[in-house]
Order: C-alpha cells, then structure tokens, then sequence
C-alpha cells in the first residue's frame, strides 16, 4: 500500500505475460480497500486502466463498482480524479451503470 508499490503494479503489468497479467489484476481487486488506494497514487490511473483491461467483463464490473462507490474520496486527490474521468468517458455516471473504461469490459 505504498506509492512504490503501486509503480511496481504498474511495471509488472506492463512485462508479464497477459495469464500472469490477469492473476495480478484480480490480486488488486481482490481487496474493496486497495483498488482506490491504488487510484489515488501517482501511477494509479495507468494501472487501473491496465487492471480493468484484462479483467474479465463481470470482474471488471465489479471493479468499476467499487471504484464509483468511493468517488467522493477519489474527488480529493488529483490521481484519483483522472480514475474517475476515465469511468466517465465510458459511460459510468453511477455505480451501476453497465461498461467499464476498458473497451473490453
């Protein structure tokens, strides 16, 4: 739950193969209370984007639920505010909206 640890996500997203890739988002939404710490550093807004791509789409749902439920905190950080600019580009006014902000999802 540190800011290094988050670019460590963020660089391990980016050179594992996409099986090792999938395990690794699930890990990070595993946890409600991580995936908006994640949003809110420095590097968040590149790893959520990575995490929601290879998520499958019921998973990746889920995540972008999470992620609206917590808005009023993401709105107090300045990482946290691309997040959710990045749900709203894609449709997601509310937590239940369908979609996510990967075209995959």
């Amino acid at each position: 739950r540190s800011p290094s640890g988050v670019s460590v996500v963020e660089a391990a997203m980016q050179h594992t193969c996409s099986l090792d890739r999938l395990w690794l988002a699930r890990a990070v939404v595993q946890d409600p209370k991580l995936l908006p710490h994640v949003a809110q550093a420095r590097h968040g807004p590149g790893v959520i984007s990575q995490v929601v791509a290879v998520l499958p789409e019921r998973e990746c749902a889920r995540a972008c639920q999470v992620l609206m439920h917590t808005g009023a905190e993401l709105r107090n950080s300045r990482h946290g505010k691309k997040v959710l600019a990045s749900l709203g580009s894609y449709g997601l006014g509310s937590a239940d909206a369908g979609g996510c902000f990967a075209s995959g999802c």
